[in-house]
């Protein structure tokens, strides 16, 4: 599936697939078949890697809890 942003300052029609939309200034839209138009815009969508930060911002498990046990000495 290929990606696509209209560069376009007006609706347009399109043969999307099969169909013809129409389709807005800046809309978003996916299309099974590469298409070349110099009003439309392939995105790109890369792979996000984390950050050193986010990588070190790791949670430890918690820690267990000591269970502190009083005597009653009225018994």
């Amino acid at each position: 599936m290929y990606k696509y942003k209209s560069k376009c300052r007006w609706n347009m029609l399109l043969c999307v697939d099969g169909h013809i939309v129409e389709i807005r200034p800046s809309e978003l839209f996916e299309s099974k078949e590469l298409m070349d138009s110099k009003h439309l815009e392939l995105v790109v969508e890369e792979l996000q890697e984390p950050s050193v930060e986010e990588l070190l911002d790791i949670e430890e498990p918690p820690k267990k809890r000591k269970i502190k046990e009083t005597y009653d000495s009225s018994t």
